[in-house]
């Protein structure tokens, strides 16, 4: 019966993986591209028509309705079963595809920063000549080495690390808890077989998958959301207090984290509160759940920067960029725009749209399918670049809104008497299901090996089997994306606690390295090439593009 449908599904599945697997090869950093981005809406559009028409759109609604009802039958051994892959399937992600590897200067900043409060104290005593050691994200001032970051996710890290669960396994355990609560979240607004479509429509993606296998904190922000949205729903059809008080907290544990996504999040709620007259009362107990993480928040600060009102990147240089809307800002809001496209399908955004609008016209908005536009709309006056990224992780945390908000549109209409809308739609939900799991397979092996090659410099002093060192970094490594010679010098919150301590080259100042670390050799590393240093008044190194004239003789390892 559903031959036809089941032919054009995997169709669909294999020109998506043939056409990714290409976009990723020729493009993997410039992915946002506005030809690739059309040439993918055409394909996209093109097996929606044609899954959608005439005989076959009907076929293409009873295969939707038949895998989705067989997953609903199978009951709890089934989601037990598909939590523990799941679990099992992240877990893999992060250990093996991502090395545990801490991928940007934010993740390393993060495990540096779990690392610190694991020592009982919010920032470490800087290092003599700190300019060897200086990273994009870990700051030094006033004596004091510390994150630019706040406190939220790595102490949430030190409270799991402190049971012992590994840092590379913190994130897999909270994607498995958000794609159960996401379910839950979706139960209480349709169907349970649309609601399993929503599960499948998060946990397939790799913007889900690889953001809850890194070290990033933006998938405990993506859990808090949907524990808002669920609390504060359940708060303004019941009005128990305790509902209330949940949504403060989560929304406070957001504050902690990153403060500027918790007032966009925060703010449909809070109108919500405001225009619903009989559960004003809520907003005092959503305060008040809120209440133990601003005052923690102002701790974190005073204890880092001696001012409960001033956060750690503020107290370095300026404050973040947030301003007027500008052509940078609209730029990329564009370009964030383009990546979600790409990391989910094409099918998303105008589906989201179309939705949107339906629901408004029946009236049947509520303030969860306002917290995407809203932080869209914020983050247009945000003119900071989010670099080193597993698709437009700004965007991340209310993603999972905006399928939500398609699932209410979607419901009716999968069950509804007009079968050929219902037919376009199953298709819609076949494609863009094809088009995640067609862009995830590639995305997974080109992320594997641009963290391997990242990690070239490491795995050369592991097999030079180098001991009580230093090894000053000349260059940057990696093919596909390069990570510069600031992102490498990579050490613990105190230097030279470390049996081999990284440092930068800095030409004629190398030899205060001698004084720093007294009896320890000095190597250096550029291009792939490891090097013993001496330091003499002729300058001569290993020729590699990107280094700076030292006056170091080199003399290569055995």
């Amino acid at each position: 019966m559903n031959r036809s449908a089941l032919a054009f599904a995997s169709l669909t599945l294999a020109v998506s993986f043939g056409f990714h697997a290409i976009w990723n090869a020729y493009e993997p950093w410039r992915e946002y591209r506005a030809v690739s981005s059309a040439a993918a809406t055409i394909v996209a559009y093109a097996s929606v028509w044609l899954m959608g028409r005439g005989a076959r759109g009907r076929e293409t609604l009873a295969l939707v309705d038949r895998v989705t009802a067989m997953i609903a039958q199978r009951g709890r051994w089934l989601a037990v079963a598909v939590t523990v892959l799941g679990l099992m399937f992240l877990a893999f992600t992060a250990k093996v595809v991502l090395e545990a590897f801490p991928n940007s200067g934010d993740e390393l900043a993060f495990v540096m920063q779990a690392d610190t409060y694991r020592m009982g104290r919010l920032y470490t005593d800087a290092p003599a000549h700190p300019e060897f050691f200086r990273l994009v994200r870990y700051l030094v001032k006033d004596g004091k080495w510390f994150s630019r970051y706040q406190a939220g996710w790595p102490a949430v890290m030190t409270v799991f690390n402190a049971v012992g669960v590994p840092y590379w396994l913190i994130n897999p355990l909270l994607g498995v808890a958000a794609a159960w609560a996401f379910f839950v979240l979706c139960r209480s607004a349709v169907k349970r077989n649309t609601a399993i479509i929503g599960v499948l429509a998060l946990g397939t993606s790799a913007f889900f998958i690889l953001n809850f296998a890194s070290l990033f904190s933006h998938g405990l922000m993506l859990l808090c959301t949907i524990l808002l949205a669920l609390s504060g729903r359940r708060f303004l059809e019941s009005g128990a207090w305790r509902y209330a008080a949940a949504a403060g907290l989560c929304v406070g544990l957001i504050g902690f984290s990153r403060a500027f996504d918790a007032i966009a999040v925060a703010a449909p709620f809070v109108a919500a509160l405001l225009l619903t007259k009989d559960r004003r009362h809520g907003l005092y107990y959503f305060a008040l759940g809120g209440l133990p993480f601003i005052v923690l928040l102002g701790m974190f600060n005073a204890g880092v920067t001696g001012d409960p009102l001033l956060n750690p990147s503020s107290w370095f240089s300026s404050s973040e960029p947030v301003g007027q809307i500008n052509s940078k800002t609209m730029g990329l809001t564009a370009e964030r725009l383009f990546l979600l496209q790409l990391w989910t399908s094409p099918v998303l955004l105008p589906s989201f749209a179309v939705a949107f609008i339906v629901l408004a016209r029946s009236r049947k908005l509520d303030f969860i399918d306002w917290i995407a536009p809203v932080l869209f709309a914020a983050f247009v006056f945000y003119g900071g670049d989010a670099g080193q990224q597993y698709g437009p992780r700004y965007y991340f945390a209310v993603w999972p809104m905006m399928i939500l908000t398609i699932l209410k549109a979607l419901d009716p209409v999968l069950s509804g008497a007009n079968r050929q809308w219902s037919a376009v739609a199953a298709a819609a939900v076949c494609t863009h299901l094809a088009f995640q799991v067609g862009f995830a397979v590639p995305r997974l092996v080109l992320e594997h090996n641009v963290v391997s090659q990242r990690q070239e410099m490491y795995r050369a002093v592991e097999k030079a089997g180098l001991k009580d060192a230093v090894v000053v970094i000349s260059s940057a490594t990696g093919r596909i994306r390069e990570l510069m010679a600031r992102d490498l010098v990579r050490n613990g919150p105190v230097i030279g606690d470390e049996p081999v301590t990284y440092a930068l080259d800095l030409g004629a100042k190398n030899a205060l390295l001698l004084t720093l670390f007294p009896g320890r050799e000095i190597y250096r590393y550029a291009c792939g090439h490891i090097e013993k240093l001496e330091v003499t008044p002729d300058a001569k190194y290993y020729d590699c593009p990107g280094t700076m004239p030292d006056p170091i003789r080199s003399r290569p390892l055995p």
